[in-house]
């Protein structure tokens, strides 16, 4: 494969599910499952499964939208809703459903079948047809957000239109944005300022305008202020409902087989072992058809918890073997959680016990299912099947010094270990050891090799965990509160280490998951806070740590080679933008594609064309609350060029009399990523302060993500007089900073050149220069720099003009070839025929259009303003 990898990134709120071996913990799995609040609004059309008054709905995290021909009803929860109803409407209007999506709707709710709906359809919009005359409402958006276009058609009055909201305590506009703001309960329902527009060709005219907010006890009545636009067009308001968004954190592994925790007592369960809940939070584990529309089986799992402060029983981690049989790794807190052919058959912990289970494929047999755990708290976070058996792999972490140990590699080592323990089919443990240093340790995700060997990952604060064969020195990252990255092959057997290294820079470092491919490479994701994570040929640089290390973290994903007994890193990059993101799952797409999943916060670098581009959740008061779900692709088999960063050329120049130089840097190659850098610049021959100044030293130049070309670096010159010559300023390129993968080209440092500007050209008979004003001639030039130019080209046109010549006759004794045949007259040391009119005061130079006349008037003018004498004698 090729050595370097692209990298292709969806932003939004989608959820890679990775194998079962790759699960993400239940906090980022939670975070994970809230940004599905940006997934595209879909309208689901009632047939029959709601009250006949409504006729679409539309639901999401922590909210349902009912829309019914008289009102919409925004429900917050069991207790909080917001009506909108549109005063005047038309009674028994036409509600249409368009853009009817591929996707359909499944209703598996309850305990009774028939009362099941399935193959509802879903639309992208709800149109209200002439609810007003001229008037049509578009509702459409995302699960977060909800707009409803108001569509004005050409002639339409939108002077009538007018909601009435009910539900608000509150309602409030602000006037800094534009916002209109109805509070419930606490909570708060932001309607964005309208954006008004009409549609001219191609484009979209922006109307002004804004809400007019009239309120009450418990109402508030909102309409528009529309500013001047064309009334034979259609015009359209287009205001914005932004709403929180919350989820439980039950999770999905593979659109078939799903486990985590329900509180609810008539969640759907069919062919169950245990058809009642059991108290507390309970594990469900559910077999779904290949197309989601019916439960092959479904069944809570779970005990009473007794203690109400323990842990609650809770489905961390699934995996299914070539049989369809499922295993489930998870914790508990309940004494009595359903135990069958238990290695461990009682509860050990003082607030949770990990726990194994094994289902049959039809789901109506409990294989077994047992304890696993000591006297204090103990947790299962993954679990791997030994491909062709029904042997698995689980590990996770322990307080317990009497965990459970067979065939141990070592004893307990200290405040927290992680554990790896293997059963055979039927819940026999055939090895079981604690695996850490003297401080906490956490395995967080296991995958299994081609040759049975184990793989662990997660995260150690042990400055003495188990190495062997490690990448990297150890501790990469020592200290308080210091947490390293490791991955940790075991044997087949769990009797040796095959490898054991940390990964990770000098900061806090997290392995989160990890896959493996058929050649027994092996994929690590996590985050990182360390800007010096080690890379190698990456799609990216590491920015982490170079802003608020508090809560700023880079995704990373790495690939061990695993030919040898020593893996060497084939690729490691971070993916990142300039806040935080974590990778929470890695999955292989049976190419050569490498997919990550995570969470990502603002700048997060995106490619063209993605499903989102930016960020959605960006306004939320809370900075770590700004998050989304990123789903990113790196292709192994195609390099990926290092974007390049050079100055424009080896040198450039300046007449001092200018004023300012720039000097150019260029960024060529894909964009990918934000980058920046600073110009450094000392004296060469040129002192700073007297001969110029840095006016933009300490200034970044910068391009956003999917930006190239040239940004420019000022210097300020000062012009101090003749007979110094040419003088320089020495200047560089600092090591670019950012997320993007830049480097330096070859053109790092330049020369400035101040230079003197060279005396003025003149016109005569011959060859003599024209004289300044002490000689009793007039100085052609004018007052500084491109004043020289213009007068000297003003005089040749007047010339010319004179002679009745054309711009392309030779009029000088020097010329330069054009393109073409002609030839153009050279500006450069030119010297002019003699005329009868002196080029001076009120000379046929001032009759010239005003864009061909030197600044400051002409250059008689200039040199007699600057002499301080009348205008120039004949």
């Amino acid at each position: 494969m090729g050595g370097f990898v692209r990298l292709w990134i969806v932003l939004g709120s989608l959820l890679v599910a990775g194998s079962a071996e790759a699960a993400p913990g239940a906090a980022a799995r939670a975070q994970l499952l809230d940004r599905y609040g940006d997934l595209p609004l879909a309208f689901e059309r009632n047939d029959g499964q709601l009250p006949a008054e409504v006729r679409f709905s539309s639901r999401g995290p922590g909210h349902a939208l009912y829309l019914t021909a008289e009102e919409a009803v925004l429900e917050l929860d069991a207790s909080r809703a917001i009506r909108a109803r549109l005063l005047g409407a038309r009674p028994r209007v036409a509600v249409l459903g368009e853009g009817r999506l591929a996707a359909r709707a499944h209703h598996l709710i309850g305990r009774t079948r028939a009362r099941w709906q399935r193959n509802v359809p879903l639309y992208a919009r709800v149109r209200y047809r002439d609810v007003l005359p001229g008037v049509d409402i578009v509702y459409h958006g995302n699960q977060r957000q909800l707009e409803y276009d108001f569509v004005v058609a050409p002639g339409g009055d939108p002077a009538a239109i007018r909601l009435r909201y009910r539900g608000a305590e509150r309602a409030e506009l602000d006037a800094a944005t534009g916002d209109l703001r109805l509070r419930s309960g606490g909570g708060v329902v932001t309607l964005r300022r309208p954006r008004l527009y009409q549609e001219i060709g191609a484009r979209q005219v922006e109307v002004a305008g804004g809400y007019r907010l009239a309120s009450g006890k418990g109402w508030a009545d909102v309409s528009f202020s529309v500013g001047d636009h064309d009334r034979g067009r259609a015009l359209v308001i287009d205001p914005i409902v932004s709403y929180g968004t919350y989820l439980g954190s039950s999770r999905s592994d593979r659109s078939a087989y799903l486990t985590g925790y329900t509180g609810s007592a008539d969640f759907p369960v069919v062919d169950p072992l245990q058809p009642f809940a059991g108290g507390g939070s309970d594990v469900f584990v559910s077999k779904l058809t290949a197309d989601g529309s019916d439960l092959i089986y479904s069944t809570f799992i779970g005990g009473t918890n007794p203690t109400g402060g323990n842990a609650g029983d809770i489905g961390e981690s699934i995996a299914v073997n070539h049989l369809g049989q499922a295993f489930v790794a998870g914790t508990t807190g309940s004494d009595d959680f359903p135990t069958a052919n238990a290695a461990q058959p009682g509860y050990g912990g003082e607030y949770s016990d990990a726990f194994v289970l094994e289902l049959s494929a039809s789901g109506r047999r409990l294989l077994y299912a047992t304890f696993l755990g000591g006297s204090q708290r103990d947790a299962a976070r993954g679990i791997a099947v030994v491909p062709g058996t029904s042997a698995v792999f689980v590990v996770g972490s322990t307080a317990s010094d009497d965990f459970p140990a067979l065939a141990a590699l070592r004893d307990y080592a200290g405040d927290g270990d992680a554990f790896v323990t293997r059963l055979r089919g039927g819940g026999e443990i055939v090895f079981s050891t604690p695996f850490g240093g003297r401080y906490d340790d956490v395995a967080e995700a296991v995958a299994v090799d081609p040759r049975g060997r184990p793989v662990i990952v997660g995260s150690s604060y042990s400055d003495d965990l188990p190495l062997k064969s490690s990448l990297q020195g150890y501790p990469a990252c020592s200290g308080f509160l210091c947490l390293n990255a490791f991955v940790t092959r075991l044997a087949s057997d769990g009797q040796a280490i095959s490898f054991s290294t940390l990964l990770g820079g000098s900061d806090i470092d997290d392995a989160a998951a990890v896959a493996i491919d058929g050649a027994g490479d092996i994929y690590v994701a996590g985050h990182t806070y360390s800007s010096d994570f080690p890379v190698a040929n990456p799609v990216q640089h590491c920015s982490a740590g170079r802003f608020d290390t508090s809560i700023n973290a880079d995704a990373f994903a790495v690939k061990l080679s695993a030919a040898t007994s020593s893996p060497a890193i084939a690729f490691a990059t971070c993916v990142g933008g300039g806040a935080s993101e974590q990778a929470t799952a890695i999955a292989l797409d049976g190419t050569s594609g490498v997919v990550l999943a995570g969470a990502a916060s603002g700048g997060f670098p995106t490619t063209p064309g993605c499903f989102q581009p930016v960020l959605g959740k960006w306004n939320n008061p809370d900075p770590a609350d700004n998050v989304d779900a990123f789903v990113a692709r790196l292709d192994q088999d195609i390099d990926a060029e290092p974007d390049v960063l050079e100055f424009t050329g080896p040198a450039f120049s300046v007449y001092e009399d200018e004023g300012i130089a720039y000097l150019r840097v260029r960024r060529t190659g894909s964009g990918f990523g934000q980058v920046s850098l600073r110009v450094l610049c000392s004296d060469g021959t040129a002192t700073a302060g007297q001969d110029y100044d840095d006016v933009d030293a300490g200034y970044v130049l910068s391009w956003a993500n999917g930006q190239t070309g040239t940004r420019r670096h000022r210097i300020l010159v000062t012009d101090d007089g003749a007979g110094e010559g040419t003088e320089t300023v020495l200047c560089a390129l600092e090591a670019p900073n950012g997320y993007g993968l830049s480097l330096l080209g070859s053109q790092t440092s330049a020369v400035l050149r101040l230079r003197e500007r060279p005396p003025a050209v003149a016109a005569a008979g011959s060859s003599t220069a024209i004289a300044d004003d002490a000689a009793g001639g007039c100085q052609l030039a004018g007052r500084q720099g491109s004043g020289t130019w213009l007068a000297a080209m003003a005089a040749l046109l007047l010339v010319l003009l004179r002679r009745g010549g054309s711009p392309t006759s030779t009029t000088s004794n020097r010329s330069v070839p054009s393109r073409g045949r002609e030839r153009q007259p050279a500006l450069s040391g030119v010297t002019f025929a003699a005329s009868a009119a002196r080029v001076c005061g009120g000379s046929p130079m001032s009759r010239l259009p005003r864009r061909y006349r030197p600044p400051h008037g002409t250059p008689g003018e200039a040199k007699a303003r600057d002499a301080g004498r009348g205008s120039c004698a004949r």
